[in-house]
């Protein structure tokens, strides 16, 4: 990491790398043209020389990446994506129609002594309510592009801060706690949050001959071979179920070696569009060129599943996990049950910031198969199914419920 040196000159060449970074190479023009990007920097200008500290630098250059509203254009701070020394409780949020429900808690006295329980509603976070906290202390710095993506990304944010330091909330409209921002529960174990738990990376059990598979990453250059030989050596399911719910993505070559062994007949993924920037053509006053391709995805040599499949899907669903659900719409060969993806995709390229932080920026958009755009916009679930504090207080996963149900009628 670089030193920080507060210098004038470092602090408004980092905004300009974004400014200018964004400008050419983000390929969602209209929202460039949206924000009229050239005027709104001004402002940022004087903010960032004012900065006295690397932390407030980093949070005025990760609030104005966010203006682009784009799951894969942000702003990396020197220290990644969490704070140095900071922490959560031990408890996880779960947005359902617009309020904020504790959906898992951990294991400690503080929670047990308060009666904190799962299902209950947050509705007041240090005296602001869960809305408008959420809305001005997370999402104006870590925006993910659609608003279901915010609300389940988002939720590892919420209630993060200074390592033991305590946060209030206010449950049920009346009920005033008071919880430690520290994760580690009474038995010494640490309380893991979904959002940001890819290990294992897979993890497989049978449900009434129905095979259910949770993939959290496919990041993992292995996975792909640990899937294919785990169905090779299985009898053949009745069905497949397989949870992408808190899947963000990875590489793509994994995911697509995965679908080759759920397809009979060559598939495509999702389109790519990207803009061809030539000067010269710029110069003549023509517009910029515009390239559409995908790959193509073979059925494997081997073994092959052709039976039902269902994928379960959220708002966190997104880059190539969300390739993997168009790649097997493509196909035929999936139902999707859960929730609307989480609409990102873009494969960005890393410019480097003053004193070792990142700006990620999307190189292209992504269509489906009739060229419909949904980075932005995510892809509806073909069965919607949205838990309810009542599901979140007994421990009731109706995702996966439903998922077995379907199966079954298949």
């Amino acid at each position: 990491m670089e030193v920080w040196n507060g210098s004038a000159e470092e602090k408004i060449l980092g905004l300009m790398k974004i400014w200018s970074g964004a400008k050419e190479i983000f390929p969602h023009r209209e929202k460039l043209k949206e924000l009229n990007w050239d005027d709104i920097v001004k402002p940022y200008i004087a903010r960032v020389i004012a900065a006295n500290t690397l932390n407030d630098y980093y949070f005025i250059l990760m609030e104005f990446a966010s203006l682009l509203k784009d799951g894969h254009t942000n702003v990396i701070p020197p220290w990644g994506y969490f704070v140095p020394n900071s922490d959560n409780p031990p408890i996880e949020l779960e947005v359902i129609n617009n309020k904020f429900y504790i959906a898992r808690i951990g294991n400690t006295e503080e929670i047990k002594n308060q009666n904190i329980q799962c299902g209950m509603e947050v509705t007041h976070i240090e005296g602001e309510t869960a809305s408008e906290f959420f809305s001005d202390k997370i999402c104006k710095y870590y925006e993910r592009g659609t608003e279901q993506a915010n609300n389940v990304f988002n939720m590892f944010y919420i209630l993060n801060g200074q390592s033991n330091s305590k946060v209030n909330l206010t449950l049920d409209g009346s009920m005033n706690v008071r919880i430690t921002r520290n994760s580690v529960n009474s038995d010494g174990t640490r309380f893991i949050f979904r959002v940001v738990n890819i290990e294992p990376s897979f993890e497989a059990e049978v449900i009434d001959d129905i095979l259910y598979m949770r993939i959290a990453s496919f990041e993992d250059e292995k996975l792909a071979d640990v899937i294919l030989n785990y169905l090779d050596n299985m009898d053949t399911p009745a069905g497949l179920v397989i949870d992408l719910r808190f899947n963000t993505g990875g590489k793509s070559r994994v995911s697509e070696a995965i679908i080759s062994a759920l397809i009979s007949e060559e598939t495509t993924t999702s389109y790519w569009k990207y803009p061809l920037f030539i000067p010269a053509e710029r110069n003549w006053g023509r517009s910029d060129k515009w390239e559409i391709t995908c790959n193509t995805i073979k059925p494997r040599d081997g073994k092959t599943y052709s039976g039902p499949i269902i994928v379960l899907t959220s708002g966190l669903t997104g880059s190539s996990s969300e390739d993997f659900v168009v790649s097997l719409q493509n196909a035929n060969r999936v139902v999707t049950i859960g929730q609307k993806t989480a609409g990102s995709s873009g494969h960005p390229i890393n410019i480097p910031l003053p004193f070792g932080g990142t700006f990620r920026v999307a190189t292209f958009t992504a269509l489906t198969k009739d060229k419909k755009e949904y980075v932005g916009v995510g892809i509806d679930p073909n069965i919607e199914v949205i838990p309810t504090p009542s599901d979140l207080a007994n421990g009731i996963d109706p995702v996966v419920n439903r998922a077995v149900e379907e199966i079954k009628k298949l």
